[in-house]
């Protein structure tokens, strides 16, 4: 064991990268599946913060004077346009179109 250990190795870089034998089927199905977790993961990250955002523009806003509700109400409009939030949506219905 000493001796394999302390000989010089003969591999090279591209011995260690791993090689597919397979059928190239396969590897079109593997990929589609990867891509379609990866969808999928972010269309669950995407429900997730946009369900904490509904949550925290809640119904607290009831509690306040009708000025501090116009206020808060043109602050949030603001932000939705500042986040490009209407281009968001669309984009989505038009990926969801798409398949």
């Amino acid at each position: 064991m000493m001796q394999t250990i302390h000989q010089p190795s003969s591999f090279t870089e591209a011995d260690l990268l791993l090689k597919y034998t397979g059928p190239p089927a396969r590897a079109i199905v593997v990929n589609f599946f990867f891509a379609s977790l990866c969808c999928s993961l972010f269309t669950a990250f995407g429900a997730v913060i946009g369900k904490q955002w509904l949550n925290h523009y809640g119904t607290k806003s009831q509690l306040r004077s009708p000025c501090a509700r116009g206020i808060e109400r043109q602050r949030k409009y603001m932000g939705l346009e500042t986040w490009r939030f209407k281009a968001v949506v669309d984009s989505n219905k038009n990926v969801k179109e798409a398949f």
